[in-house]
């Protein structure tokens, strides 16, 4: 039995629209994770991209640093609202934060953290890591190393990782497989530059895939990028 992280995007749970949440791309996907369970202990890490995304905070007039508390604050919304439905269907799911809100969440703590996955129930983590600045990219990463999970399964808005951004250059081509080192060396956005250097640093590996494809994902079809240290980049 497998030792998963997922990350998924706050902007997947709301679908691209002007509503905080899309109820039913939100249910699906939990219906999926709970398929994923089966044969797997299962922790997640949300964003919190349906409330505000990174440079809102510039036109809103405020600073980075509440930015990031407002939306350290969001990722906990987000995680209790997919408690709330993996709850309605039988699932345990526990949502833990680094800064502990009573009766609400349990205060994040890694020992703890990993009898709850060996018991069977969801570990949901939400409100970053306690401070600004840090990305829930790095928060994926920094879970996955720390409860020594197999692989980390990187939801995106796009489909896989691109040697140029896909959304400016349509020709770009995309990487079947890429070493973290060829990321970091050509900045590649797809993930937190800070969040590819450390999961460099662990040999974490990692899948990047979009969202919407998590049933692939299930089924074992070969989706999205594979992401490692000491493989050669091999392209679609």
């Amino acid at each position: 039995m497998e030792r998963i992280v997922m990350k998924v995007s706050g902007e997947f749970l709301n679908g691209g629209s002007q509503n905080i949440y899309d109820v039913n791309r939100a249910k699906k996907f939990c219906d999926n994770i709970i398929k994923l369970q089966q044969n797997n202990q299962i922790a997640l890490v949300v964003g919190a991209g349906n409330f505000m995304r990174g440079r809102d905070y510039i036109d809103w007039g405020i600073r980075r640093v509440e930015a990031d508390e407002m939306g350290m604050l969001f990722t906990v919304a987000n995680a209790l609202f997919i408690r709330n439905i993996l709850l309605s269907n039988g699932i345990e799911t526990v949502v833990m934060t680094p800064i502990q809100f009573p009766g609400i969440t349990e205060q994040y703590n890694r020992n703890i953290a990993i009898k709850l996955l060996k018991k069977g129930k969801i570990v949901i983590f939400g409100g970053g890591i306690g401070n600004p600045f840090v990305s829930t990219d790095y928060l994926a990463v920094q879970r996955s190393i720390e409860l020594d999970a197999s692989r980390l399964l990187m939801s995106k808005n796009v489909d896989a990782v691109y040697e140029k951004d896909p959304m400016k250059n349509k020709m770009a081509k995309k990487y079947k497989q890429v070493s973290y080192a060829e990321c970091i060396e050509k900045e590649i956005k797809v993930c937190d530059f800070s969040a590819f250097v450390l999961a460099k640093e662990f040999d974490l590996k990692m899948q990047v895939y979009a969202a919407s494809d998590i049933g692939k994902i299930i089924d074992d079809v070969n989706v999205g990028t594979y992401i490692a240290n000491d493989i050669e980049s091999i392209f679609y």
